[in-house]
């Protein structure tokens, strides 16, 4: 499940889920509407949120990740989803 973390088809279902996966590196200042990963809602680092601010200075070390690699993502998580054995996890935490 991990590999194909954050392109879990869940989380690529809309713009508000992406923005929600979204989190800020522990020891770095909040701004409105940005948080820290917990246990409770988990969250990525690796996700910048389009809301943050979009200039080439904050933006430097930004990836885009080509289209291909999230489609093959995607489709490894489907995958790993199918043979994942507990469905009360699947229902209560992560979701495709």
């Amino acid at each position: 499940q991990c590999e194909s973390y954050p392109f879990w088809p869940s989380i690529l279902n809309s713009m508000e889920t992406w923005e929600d996966e979204a989190v800020v590196p522990d020891n770095t200042p909040l701004r409105s509407g940005e948080r820290y990963w917990n246990a409770d809602e988990g969250g990525c680092e690796g996700i910048i949120a389009p809301s943050a601010s979009s200039t080439s200075e904050n933006n430097a070390d930004v990836r885009i990740v080509e289209r291909q690699t999230i489609v093959a993502k995607m489709k490894a998580a489907r995958k790993q989803w199918r043979r994942f054995p507990a469905d009360e996890i699947k229902e209560t935490s992560w979701f495709l």
